[in-house]
């Protein structure tokens, strides 16, 4: 049985917020000392927890869909929303960022952060739940017939 897109979507949306936030929609620009603000270590976090999703929702692809793989494909799953309802709290409520509103960060890379987050809990759980109700035909995650 071959992956089908979907599938992929809550992948694709965690390395585009990756990518996202260390270019387009990046924390403010380091200033002329070299000084690292806190926005740079939010930058970084959400970096890292777009990575870390990333590799939970493709990690299902990789396990035998045998009574232990489908727990781990659901625990991998869990795992990926709970690390982005993580991100998508850091900016400005976890961590804090620049005063100023109109600042890069808050003005740009939140709102971005934000959305992708929810964009992709959503999808996961949608892809979950269709996971969840594929098992009895024995399908993998994301799969097709």
């Amino acid at each position: 049985m071959k992956r089908s897109a979907v599938g992929y979507i809550p992948s694709a949306i965690a390395v585009f917020l990756s990518i996202g936030v260390m270019t387009a929609f990046r924390a403010c620009a380091r200033p002329e000392d070299g000084m690292w603000m806190n926005c740079h270590n939010v930058q970084m976090c959400v970096f890292a927890a777009g990575i870390l999703s990333a590799a939970c929702t493709i990690a299902p692809c990789f396990f035998n869909y045998n009574a232990h793989g489908k727990i781990m494909s659901v625990v991998s799953s869990v795992t990926g929303i709970v690390i982005m309802i993580v991100c998508a709290l850091l900016p400005g409520r976890i961590m804090h960022m620049c005063m100023m509103a109109d600042m890069r960060c808050n003005s740009l890379m939140k709102p971005f952060t934000t959305v992708m987050s929810v964009m992709f809990i959503v999808s996961s759980a949608i892809l979950t739940a269709m996971s969840a109700s594929n098992k009895e035909n024995g399908r993998k995650h994301g799969e097709t017939a």
